[in-house]
């Protein structure tokens, strides 16, 4: 029993130490989101390029999951999670050293390849820690730690980027990227005590079938493919980037609270940042819960719970209501991401290679459309309209999950 403990808290622990290594790799993509929008100029860069930049990762992650699984399965976890690590250095180094805009495109897109390589590599330590009944529980840890560079790159970067400048903040986040590179590459993390196996055993895919292979396989993937699709569709693309227009459609650029007074910009990010703040509390013990009581009902709750806070959006007035709503929606999208994020994990087994480059890519699509989609409709339909109709199809990808779930059951 004492060993067993013991075992469980060192697997806790490992899973910690390699979420705080993308943290401390992520700070300088989050700190862009918070500073490049207001510091553009300094940057070198018009305003409708930073649309550009901000989605293109995105983008390039459609193409970078496959090859980074691929690369995974071959040169080992260990590998290409390290060197991500440095190229990630390289990035944010970047950002604050250059003034050209197809630099800057090139920067974005070698953080595709870098995100897709810590994810996939982060989650391959994860599974190779964690046994089958406690995976919801050690990713739901793995998201909340490095979700606080999300968070720290937000609002200790945008502050910097107020106090110094915004290509001296980079400058100031790339020593701390240089920090987590360094401690990823020293024993007890370079010699693979805390990530995966070196390589894949009975792993054999070339490029070309890695790059096209994307599409699930069996009714189980295409059942948690299709809820991450549209889980990731509404939370991190529609509502995540609307949050700003509702703000100041509903209750104006200024907002007052008793004696303060606060502009729809820094409200907007306070609510934002309230969604990190719920992955780093909630997340691992959402996921402690998932594996207790199931993913079928974690994920049956959740989507409920969404579609409810979304008619409540489209209608909401109130600061409370909308403050109150965001809240409980962040809660059950962390809650059914962590439940996802397992049965993932169970499926890909000891092969990370095989199928979770093919589970963050419908991720990445959901989230990359969701901004565009949310924005077309509300500027040809409206917010409201916007909000209802995600709810709709969140409902629709949870009967389709539902039925193709009744398919397996029957073949199995």
């Amino acid at each position: 029993m004492q060993t067993s403990i013991k075992e469980w808290a060192v697997s806790y622990k490992r899973t910690a130490f390699t979420g705080a290594l993308v943290a401390l790799a992520i700070l300088g993509d989050s700190f862009l989101y918070a500073a490049l929008p207001v510091h553009y100029r300094e940057a070198g860069v018009s305003l409708i390029m930073v649309g550009w930049l901000l989605s293109l990762n995105r983008w390039v992650r459609l193409f970078t999951n496959t090859v980074a699984g691929w690369l995974g399965s071959c040169l080992g976890w260990n590998t290409v999670f390290t060197a991500a690590l440095w190229l990630t250095v390289i990035t944010t180094f970047g950002y604050g050293r250059t003034g050209s805009v197809p630099i800057l495109l090139l920067l974005r897109g070698l953080w595709g390849l870098c995100w897709s390589l810590l994810r996939l590599g982060g989650q391959a330590a994860v599974l190779a820690e964690s046994a089958p009944g406690q995976r919801a529980s050690h990713m739901g840890l793995f998201t909340g730690m490095y979700r606080l560079g999300s968070l720290a790159g937000m609002v200790v970067g945008g502050y910097l980027a107020d106090i110094v400048g915004f290509k001296m903040a980079a400058l100031w986040l790339s020593v701390a990227t240089v920090l987590g590179a360094i401690i990823g590459s020293l024993p007890p993390a370079a010699n693979g005590q805390w990530g995966a196996p070196a390589k894949e055993e009975g792993v054999n895919r070339d490029l070309l079938r890695a790059a096209t292979g994307w599409i699930p396989e069996g009714h189980e993937e295409w059942v948690v493919c299709i809820c991450a699709a549209s889980l990731y569709f509404v939370t991190s693309g529609i509502v995540t980037s609307t949050v700003g227009l509702l703000v100041t459609t509903r209750l104006g650029d200024r907002i007052a609270l008793n004696c303060w007074v606060l502009g729809a910009g820094a409200l907007s990010g306070l609510l934002l940042s309230t969604r990190w703040v719920i992955d780093f509390l909630l997340g691992p013990l959402l996921g402690w819960c998932t594996d207790r009581w199931g993913r079928s009902l974690a994920l049956v709750a959740g989507y409920l719970a969404i579609v409810m806070m979304l008619f409540v959006l489209s209608s909401a007035r109130g600061l409370l209501v909308i403050v109150l709503s965001l809240v409980v929606l962040f809660c059950s999208g962390t809650a059914c991401a962590v439940a996802l994020d397992g049965w993932a994990g169970d499926i890909a087994g000891r092969t990370p290679g095989r199928f979770l480059p093919v589970y963050a890519t419908w991720i990445d699509a959901g989230a990359a459309v969701g901004p565009l989609m949310g924005y077309y409709l509300s500027e040809t339909c409206s917010l409201s309209y916007g909000y209802i109709a995600s709810a709709g199809l969140i409902l629709i990808g949870g009967v389709i999950c539902w039925a193709l779930s009744c398919a397996a059951q029957r073949q199995g």
